[in-house]
């Protein structure tokens, strides 16, 4: 305790009547050197002491060592300035305890301009800060959850240059991520968004602080907005931001609300606006101080001076609370009387008031005569009470929407947070897993020891761990395949670090997958038979034929060349169904320039042999041009060819060849004197099936034809052939 500068005389104690009328709200009167003179009633039951315990003690040694070290700092300025206005300390209750007070006071002096004492009154803010670090947790939460899924992350430089693109929605790109790194924002985006974009880099390097922006593409043809964050980097690298862009509509919202509500609640706390009144209960009078009436709007005049006054501006459903709270207090139930309600404010606003008072006097049958207590404005308190609770339901309803399990792990592995998805898997609702670890949840020891590794690992290394495939069994039997992202989760505030995890429900897919392989490996295997062992019996029953066609007499000739016709035929298929299989066992197209008048001249002269009653021949020079293809094109020409003879119905089927070159493509006519294609016929003539007019063949090879020129980037399509007959006609781009 600091020395007394007072030769050791200490001024009396605070009277009774100076105690009573800041009851019932906790007081204490010290001497110029903070020595506790004396207290009321209400602050020994606020502290939990008996009154011998803390007469004459140092008002600091009953703070928290930062708070008596502020203390010592700011008791000379406040005897100085002759008030104490707002002072906010921490003091230690008798159990220990620790409670958060704000202060206010004046100082008396005596007639040589000497302090004398101070009067002091506090009130208890602890629950208040305890609300604020809730919303902030709460804040903190959402702002974790919403920042798991972003739409596209890209890494920009000050010249807005990608370094590097980070992105779970690839398709919201216009190319890989990989190829847009290195690219600017005027390259990837329209001018608009991307002047918007660059413009919000500039503030966010120039302020080293968090810049948003909204902006506008055209996606497929439809409108998307988003919003994009734009963060500085550390010092490492003081001219690069980490762009994150998603729709955040909803969070917006949240966002602005949690704003506001920490704006009501800072107000309330930095400046409790008390009002003080004295009630005469026999004769109904009031004496209200000035607070009173303006924390309403009003001024002192325009309130009525009696209980009156105060029952005009009560809202009509609090006025039972009132009572009921009042007769409990009188009946000896409760210390003190104590409840909120609604006043009507100046402007006809509604405002949540705290009454608190006490009885001081009683008559000789033990009627009360008169009552002193508080207001205080409660108003931003209940808005934020509201909006915490609203926070925490929206918080559920946007991450039970989620389809896809969510879930907030902390550093022993107890759940913070889940949603109804992972509640799903241990049949538990989302609540009731809140503190309870995997092993209490049912999970066997091998897969929780599993589990707890790979969350001590990004604990520990700060780095999010991806697992591809995880899976898990419901409590309904349900196999699932999860994917599986762990996160680094820090929170402000007192909960320790833990993780943050996202599964995705692949199951489907990978299912589908896995039947997907099942049928490439069943097709690649009738691929094999029929390119090997039927096509081996059909070119044996070939050439058996050729020779029998030698040896039998000239009547039964017809019958021969039909089988020989037949099993040509059916060779021809095989090598149609043998292109269409490699098509479809194809993964990715690999293309490469290729010699147009070779292929189409190679396949004529292959069809010829197989055709002797066909008159195949090629009007003026094919050109010398590559096209983009791959070995498949000889397909196109083979089964095109094959068709013009195989389907014409003249005793000499013509087909006419001809090229030529246009616009940096190169269109090929195949004419044949046949019956034709109705127009009814032609649009869907290359569907798969599709057959033509009497025809037996199976309908895939001008299906096939389709295929691989729609993957060539050409086009193709049938006109009539002049006098009759139909012309297919081919376009592919040249290779320049």
């Amino acid at each position: 305790m600091p020395d007394s500068d007072d030769g050791g005389q200490k001024p009396p104690p605070a009277s009774k009547e100076v105690l009573e009328s800041w009851a019932p709200h906790p007081y204490q009167s010290l001497t110029a050197d903070g020595e506790i003179l004396s207290v009321n009633d209400a602050w020994l039951e606020t502290l939990g002491f008996e009154r011998d315990e803390v007469i004459g003690r140092w008002f600091g040694d009953l703070l928290t060592a930062d708070s008596k070290s502020t203390f010592e700092s700011q008791f000379e300025e406040f005897k100085a300035s002759g008030e104490i206005s707002a002072a906010e300390f921490e003091m230690k209750r008798s159990d220990g305890d620790t409670i958060v007070v704000s202060v206010d006071g004046k100082i008396e002096y005596d007639e040589n301009g000497q302090v004398v004492r101070t009067h002091c009154q506090f009130w208890n803010v602890t629950d208040w800060k305890r609300t604020e670090h809730e919303l902030g947790q709460q804040q903190d939460r959402l702002r974790a959850i919403t920042d798991t899924i972003p739409d596209i992350v890209i890494q920009y430089d000050a010249a807005g240059t990608a370094k590097e693109v980070m992105t779970g929605q690839e398709d919201l790109l216009i190319a890989a991520p990989e190829e847009l790194e290195g690219s600017t924002i005027d390259e990837m985006l329209d001018p608009t968004a991307a002047e918007q974009i660059q413009s919000a880099i500039d503030k966010a390097l120039q302020n080293r602080e968090v810049t948003s922006t909204e902006y506008r593409l055209h996606i497929d043809g439809e409108e998307v907005w988003f919003e994009a964050k734009v963060s500085p980097l550390g010092d490492q690298d003081p001219d690069e931001v980490v762009f994150s862009s998603r729709d955040i509509t909803e969070r917006k919202a949240q966002q602005r609300e949690l704003r506001r509500t920490k704006e009501r609640l800072e107000l309330a706390i930095e400046g409790a606006n008390l009002g003080i009144w004295d009630w005469d209960m026999q004769s109904d009078k009031v004496v209200r101080s000035d607070q009173w009436a303006e924390m309403l709007g009003y001024s002192s005049g325009e309130i009525i001076n009696e209980i009156g006054g105060w029952e005009k501006l009560l809202h009509p459903e609090d006025r039972e609370p009132h009572d009921k709270a009042l007769n409990e207090y009188l009946a000896g139930e409760k210390d003190l009387y104590t409840v909120d309600y609604r006043l009507q404010t100046a402007d006809d606003e509604w405002k949540w008031i705290r009454n608190v008072g006490k009885v001081m006097e009683w008559d000789e049958a033990g009627n009360p005569v008169r009552s002193v207590g508080i207001h205080q404005d409660i108003d931003e308190q209940k808005r934020a009470e509201r909006a915490r609770k609203q926070s925490q339901k929206r918080l559920r309803q946007i991450i039970d929407l989620v389809p896809d399990p969510i879930f907030l792990k902390n550093h022993d592995g107890e759940y913070l947070l889940a949603n109804a998805a992972v509640g799903k898997i241990f049949g538990l609702a989302p609540e009731e897993m809140i503190g309870k670890t995997e092993r209490e949840m049912g999970m066997s020891e091998e897969r929780f020891e599993r589990y707890r590794e790979e969350d001590r690992e990004v604990i520990e290394s700060g780095e999010s761990l991806m697992i591809p495939e995880r899976q898990a069994r419901t409590a309904d039997g349900d196999v699932l395949t999860l994917q599986t992202i762990l996160i680094p989760y820090e929170s402000v505030g007192s909960d320790p670090d833990g993780i943050l995890g996202y599964a995705r429900n692949i199951t489907e897919r990978t299912e589908y997958e896995r039947a997907l392989e099942r049928q490439r490996d069943d097709l690649e295997l009738l691929n094999q038979v029929v390119r090997h062992d039927i096509r081996n019996d059909l070119q044996l029953v070939l050439s058996y034929a050729e020779m029998l066609e030698k040896h039998v007499e000239t009547g039964d000739k017809e019958y021969v060349r039909q089988v020989l016709e037949a099993a040509r035929d059916a060779v021809d298929i095989t090598e149609t169904a043998r292109d269409v299989t490699e098509i479809l066992l194809q993964q990715q197209t690999e293309r490469s320039p290729v010699d147009l008048k070779g292929v189409l001249e190679h396949e004529i002269q292959d069809v010829r042999p197989s055709n002797e009653r066909a008159l195949i021949t090629v009007n003026g020079t094919i050109p010398q041009v590559e096209v983009l293809a791959d070995d498949l094109l000889e397909s196109v020409f083979r089964n095109l060819l094959s068709n013009a003879i195989n389907h014409n119905d003249k005793e000499v089927p013509e087909v006419t060849v001809s090229a030529t070159t246009a616009d940096e493509v190169v269109r090929i006519r195949i004419a044949d004197n046949g019956p034709g294609i109705p127009d009814e016929q032609k649009e869907r003539i290359f569907e798969q099936g599709e057959t033509g007019i009497d025809s037996v063949g199976t309908g895939i090879g001008l299906y096939l034809v389709q295929t691989l020129v729609d993957r060539y980037g050409g086009q193709i399509w049938i006109e009539d052939n002049d006098p009759e007959g139909s012309v297919f006609v081919i376009e592919l781009p040249i290779v320049n």
